[in-house]
């Protein structure tokens, strides 16, 4: 037992370690959209990606409901001031509302601290905040496609008359 206060330093040299975070804490921006499915859901959060200008390539999983972009790079020469992003979706059912779906998204953001900023072989990326406005950003196209869970394609849109019926119908008139 002469040992045991050696192995308890370490014990606690391990688990402070261990605690400790490299990066900044996630930062998650949130809603809860209406969807008539979850294709639909998924079409939307696609394009809502697409036009935050994170494309998504093979980081689209839509059994486990998580896409992921591939990385949005903008080079400077400037040291710290370069940086990359990188969009994560995540949605799951409500638990207390049909049709309904909670939505999270996620862009995670490095800054590239090294000296040569626009040769990006020699890149250092170290974590930075996230960026919260361009995930709302990406929630913001979401709920515009979704247009309140009412999207509906085609004439048949439950009597509301088409461009072409509502011209007849003034001519008429």
């Amino acid at each position: 037992m002469k040992h045991g206060p050696l192995h308890l330093a370490r014990l606690l040299l391990v688990l402070a370690l261990a605690s400790c975070r490299s990066g900044p804490e996630p930062v998650w921006a949130a809603d809860r959209f209406e969807a008539h499915s979850e294709r639909m859901l998924w079409d939307v959060l696609r394009i809502a990606l697409d036009h935050a200008d994170f494309k998504v390539g093979g980081g689209a999983e839509p059994e486990a409901r998580r896409i992921e972009s591939g990385w949005k790079v903008d080079a400077s020469p400037f040291k710290g001031q370069g940086w990359r992003k990188k969009a994560r979706v995540e949605y799951a059912p409500a638990p207390d509302a049909e049709g309904a779906w909670d939505v999270k998204v996620r862009v995670q953001m490095d800054t590239n601290e090294s000296f040569k900023g626009i040769d990006l072989r020699y890149a250092d990326w170290q974590p930075a905040p996230d960026d919260e406005v361009a995930a709302k950003r990406v929630l913001q196209f979401a709920r515009s496609l979704l247009g309140g869970g009412e999207f509906e394609v085609g004439p048949e849109r439950r009597g509301v008359p088409t461009s072409r019926e509502r011209m007849i119908e003034d001519l008429q008139n």
